[in-house]
Order: C-alpha cells, then sequence, then structure tokens
C-alpha cells in the first residue's frame, strides 16, 4: 500500500514546548482562545464541572497534567516537554544528532529514549522525530 504524510496543522509553534504549570488566568485564556466551554471540557476529560471550575480558579502544577489539559482544550497533542538527565552507562556509546559524542555522566535532554546534547538540538530534531503519518 500507498503511505501518504499528513500535515497536521496545529495551534502551536514548531518551537513550543508546554509549559510546566498554568495559572489559572491562563487555563481560561486558552479556553476562551479555543472557544472551549467548561460542560466541553468536563465531557472531554471526563470529570465534574466543579472540578473544572476549581482548576480554573487553582491552576494546574503538575506538566502531565497541563499537557492533557492542553490537549482536551485544543484538540492537539502539544509534543513532549524533554527532561534534563544525564548519560548512563547502558546507554554507551551515544551521538548526539548534531554529532557530538557524549559521555557517561554528561548532562543530556532527554524525551522517551530520545537524548540531545542541548535544547537547541532538539528543537531543530523535534519537527521530524514526532511527525505524524497514515
Amino acid at each position: 500500500g500507498c503511505v501518504m504524510a499528513q500535515t497536521v496543522t496545529t495551534p502551536y509553534a514548531a518551537d513550543w514546548i508546554p509549559p510546566q504549570t498554568l495559572t489559572g488566568a491562563e487555563l481560561c485564556r486558552w479556553m476562551r482562545r479555543f472557544r472551549t466551554t467548561i460542560r466541553d471540557l468536563a465531557q472531554r476529560m471526563g470529570m465534574t464541572q466543579r472540578r473544572i471550575r476549581e482548576c480554573r480558579r487553582a491552576g494546574l502544577g503538575n506538566p502531565h497534567a497541563v499537557r492533557d489539559w492542553l490537549e482536551a482544550i485544543t484538540g492537539h497533542d502539544p509534543g513532549p516537554r524533554p527532561e534534563v538527565a544525564s548519560v548512563q552507562r547502558w546507554e554507551l556509546p551515544l551521538t548526539c544528532r548534531c554529532g557530538r559524542r557524549l559521555l557517561l555522566g554528561d548532562g543530556v535532554w532527554r524525551v522517551y529514549r530520545h537524548s540531545w546534547c542541548s535544547m537547541d538540538c532538539f528543537l531543530i530534531d523535534r519537527p521530524e522525530l514526532f511527525r505524524q503519518s497514515r
């Protein structure tokens, strides 16, 4: 069969990384921007409208919750948020996509099993790495 690449339009810029936290005001702005009602969001997330209102007042402090809420509000996956880690022995030999060799104990940015030497390398590589196709 033929595999066709699907162009995915998202509300996020190519170099955008999901925030760690969202204040209540920021959450309200996202909902207004995407015309998402409290009822719609409660239905999409499987929680009560009361819980949605509480989060709109208090904000969100968990990076995983922030990703879930942004996806429910916009309808698009905001993509991974890289975490700081260090190179482990079992990963060696390890080379960043830019060609830099990474040594045991070096600081890296990691998403799943992929590692980068810097945030710049991650942002350059990310669109290609996480491209969706059908």
